[in-house]
């Protein structure tokens, strides 16, 4: 777990970590151009976001034609080939959110999704987006206001309203976020580590976690 300042100081060490890190890898890419964000009045409510955008197609037919994530693979008959209507890519724009939970303290990952005059996306489209590891939703019950898996107390996935903007958006709650963090710090050779080097690294294995569900590399 994280206190406030603690969580603060881990999110700005992090930042300037990975900003002039010249490497293309994926997973260092999860981790760079995050920014840091405070309150406009408020102290204490600081939090890291970016903003991530790709494009999806959509059939030109009509407005009623459903969206089809690029990332999905269709096979068509081939007089269903013949007849398609040809696509247009479409652009999302991902906002991502890292938040301190005043309630587990731990980091807290909020996100909305966007097309790109505003217009809020709607559940579906989050779940075909490029964001969520497939295999994670498998045996999920979703409903308009979220995801759950049968067997949690918790929801896989809620709407609630961003803790500092006070905008609507999903988040991915946070029970049991710490355990997992803890186990990974737990095999990992701390000799020598400053205050600040820990807190980085307790960050970093958070974005493990979390990325064992999330698609942080986009």
């Amino acid at each position: 777990m994280l206190t406030r300042p603690q969580f603060d100081a881990a999110c700005t060490a992090l930042i300037s970590k990975y900003s002039n890190l010249k490497d293309d890898s994926p997973a260092v890419h999860a981790l760079q151009d995050w920014s840091w964000n405070e309150h406009r009045k408020i102290s204490g409510f600081g939090f890291m976001s970016r903003t991530v955008i790709y494009t999806r197609r959509s059939k030109t037919a009509s407005t009623d034609d459903l969206c089809v994530d690029e990332f999905e693979e269709a096979f068509p008959d081939d007089d269903d080939a013949n007849l398609s209507t040809p696509s247009i890519p479409e652009i999302s724009i991902l906002q991502q959110y890292v938040v301190l939970s005043a309630t587990f303290c731990v980091p807290t990952f909020y996100f909305s999704l966007h097309d790109s005059t505003g217009c809020p996306l709607g559940l579906g489209d989050i779940l075909k987006s490029p964001l969520f590891r497939h295999f994670v939703l498998e045996g999920t019950e979703v409903t308009a206001f979220g995801i759950t898996r049968p067997e949690s107390s918790f929801p896989l996935i809620s709407q609630g309203d961003h803790p500092t903007l006070g905008t609507p958006c999903w988040y991915l709650h946070p029970c049991g976020t710490s355990e997992c963090v803890e186990e990974v710090m737990s095999e990992v050779d701390r000799t020598g580590w400053t205050e600040e080097l820990r807190l980085v690294r307790w960050l970093e294995a958070w974005f493990m976690a979390v990325g064992s569900a999330l698609n942080f590399r986009l």
